[in-house]
């Protein structure tokens, strides 16, 4: 008897199915990348963030806060309405070394503490503009410094006193100089900034908030926080002095409290400032 021939059919159901549209599989739904804690990475070379959650909190530090100075009072509510990214950690060398070949950015010194992974430091205010104008423009995204009020919500993490872990710190949990503690014994003091992630990140995931480089934020300075916006924006207009945040690897323990702050020139070029960025969410 003849044999039947299934290669035609065969044919016509590989054509059927190549003409067919592509099923998009149910297990694989898009990613939210506003919830908070999600990691974002819009570009090669943009830096990691990681989504921090809208809430309240006591912006400054109370009178009871041992070291207060009266430019952390007096203690207001701010409220973040929105959630919002801010940087995994401070910029690193790398990361910037990205927009000084795209020349956007100035070259910077590492004052003989290498480059790769550890923060860019020697960046003035004006400096830090010019690096995220340069990221929003090759990311698509509008990015920008953080708030004073979003710097400390995000460096509190939810916490009430000085640090995200507690009411002490030691040189196991940051990089300062351990001669000078804040509650604890003293310990190492390292005389250098550390590489991106040396010690344990925060609650919100967050890495050196407390210490390691000073990071430069949007507002202008103001002696206290009397009339601080209570929606988290930055006191803006025009002004020579700048907000810096969150200590440094060569100061005490007492300036690494979330409430601390200090004021710099907007070009002022030091070997313990840095930053991070931020960004709104679409």
């Amino acid at each position: 008897p003849p044999t039947e021939d299934h290669s035609k059919d065969a044919i016509a159901d590989l054509i059927v199915a190549s003409a067919a549209p592509a099923e998009t599989p149910a297990e694989a739904p898009h990613k939210d990348q506003t919830a908070p804690g999600s990691l974002i990475k819009d570009c090669e070379h943009c830096p990691e963030l990681v989504v921090i959650p809208a809430g309240s909190f006591e912006m400054g530090a109370p009178a009871s806060e041992p070291q207060r100075q009266s430019s952390e009072g007096p203690v207001v509510t701010v409220t973040i309405a929105r959630p919002f990214a801010l940087g995994v950690g401070e910029v690193t060398f790398a990361e910037w070394e990205a927009c000084a070949a795209a020349k956007a950015c100035p070259a910077l010194p590492d004052s003989g503490w290498g480059r790769g992974r550890q923060p860019a430091v020697n960046v003035s205010y004006e400096d830090a503009l010019s690096y995220v104008a340069w990221l929003s423009k090759v990311s698509g995204r509008k990015y920008r410094l953080p708030t004073e009020a979003e710097w400390e919500y995000a460096a509190r993490a939810g916490s009430k006193g000085p640090f995200s872990f507690g009411v002490v710190i030691s040189p196991s949990q940051a990089n300062f100089d351990g001669a000078l503690p804040y509650g604890s014994a003293p310990g190492a003091s390292r005389r250098k900034p550390t590489p991106a992630g040396t010690f344990a990140a925060s609650p919100f995931g967050l890495y050196d908030m407390h210490g390691n480089v000073w990071e430069w934020v949007a507002d202008c300075w103001s002696p206290s926080h009397q009339g601080q916006p209570a929606d988290g924006s930055a006191r803006g207009g025009a002004c020579s002095s700048r907000v810096l945040k969150g200590g440094a690897w060569n100061t005490g323990g007492w300036r690494l409290r979330a409430a601390h702050r200090i004021s710099k020139n907007a070009k002022a070029r030091e070997y313990d400032n840095g930053f991070r960025v931020a960004r709104d969410l679409d």
